[in-house]
């Protein structure tokens, strides 16, 4: 079950499992080419920064898979998510504009996660800690 039962958000340990090869539902989702999966597991939490086995994040397996849109996508979002961390007001709004209506999630989830993925790009940059297996 992806849905934790108390408040239907995916379970975080679902949502980012690796299979032997270190893919995640993002990796397949996005590598295949499923614009609407991968939207939905950003939004939930998907950890983009996860390397699998072959070395490769999500945007790199969609790209190599010519999944044009989907790898497009990905990287608009990371962008807006980065950028909007830390504004207010009318700028915030704006980085929401640009994403369709039932592409929003909360605020406060978004900020979430893209400090999880800041705090660990900054553990890969400054060798905190060890590379994953996947």
């Amino acid at each position: 079950m992806l849905f934790s039962a108390s408040a239907d958000k995916p379970a975080p340990e679902l949502l980012n499992a690796v299979n032997d090869a270190g893919n995640t539902p993002l990796h397949w989702a996005a590598l295949n080419g499923h614009l609407h999966s991968v939207k939905f597991l950003i939004q939930s939490g998907a950890d983009v920064t996860i390397i699998n086995r072959a070395g490769h994040d999500a945007v790199f397996e969609a790209e190599i898979n010519d999944k044009k849109e989907v790898v497009d996508w990905l990287l608009g979002a990371v962008e807006e998510l980065e950028s909007g961390i830390g504004q207010t007001g009318e700028a915030a709004g704006d980085a929401d504009e640009d994403m369709d209506e039932g592409d929003k999630g909360t605020s406060q989830e978004g900020i979430e996660a893209v400090e999880d993925v800041r705090k660990q790009m900054e553990e890969m940059k400054t060798g905190d800690s060890a590379s994953r297996d996947g």
